[in-house]
């Protein structure tokens, strides 16, 4: 019996991206493992931790092809679907507002959960919702994925936002 979990953490690859609102997946992982070197792996197309049965990645893909680094890296450690969390970015949800949402929940048109979803079907996995509308914004999300966040913003994840999504993954772990 595998009982391997695995969280991912979606966002898109490289330094054009980085500190990105689309890429609070990957951010959170990486308050997670401060001081912990990442390992690339081209074959699974991410960057992988492992720590005893818990295995966090950040895929190197771009959003909309999430799926495919996903279906790698769950064949890697023989896991299913319902063995991971994918941490995401909430262009619906205000920032800093996060949302545990269970296997029943629907992409609400998140294309990197959409692209998994076509490989996997849908309704397979738990995911982290990270809100990053910002406030009192009426704009589309396509203007405000792709923009940084401030320094103001940043300090907010890690003092408040992370630690309490953190709580969450705790509890889905069951640790």
């Amino acid at each position: 019996m595998n009982n391997q979990r695995i969280i991912i953490g979606l966002g898109n690859p490289g330094k054009t991206y980085k500190n990105t609102r689309h890429n609070i997946g990957g951010l959170f992982l990486n308050f997670l493992t401060t001081g912990t070197n990442w390992e690339s792996n081209k074959k699974i197309k991410a960057e992988i931790i492992e720590e005893k049965n818990i295995v966090l990645a950040k895929p190197l893909v771009y959003m909309n092809e999430s799926g495919q680094s996903v279906k790698k890296i769950l064949e890697s450690y023989r896991a299913k679907p319902e063995d991971a969390l994918i941490i995401q970015d909430d262009s619906d949800l205000v920032f800093g507002k996060i949302k545990f949402t269970n296997k029943e929940s629907s992409s609400a048109g998140h294309h990197g959960i959409e692209s998994i979803e076509s490989i996997f079907g849908k309704k397979k996995f738990c995911r982290i919702r990270i809100g990053i509308r910002p406030n009192d914004s009426k704009e589309k999300s396509e203007t405000f994925v792709l923009k940084k966040f401030s320094k103001k913003d940043l300090e907010l994840l890690e003092k408040d936002v992370f630690p309490k999504a953190k709580t969450i993954l705790i509890d889905w772990l069951g640790i």
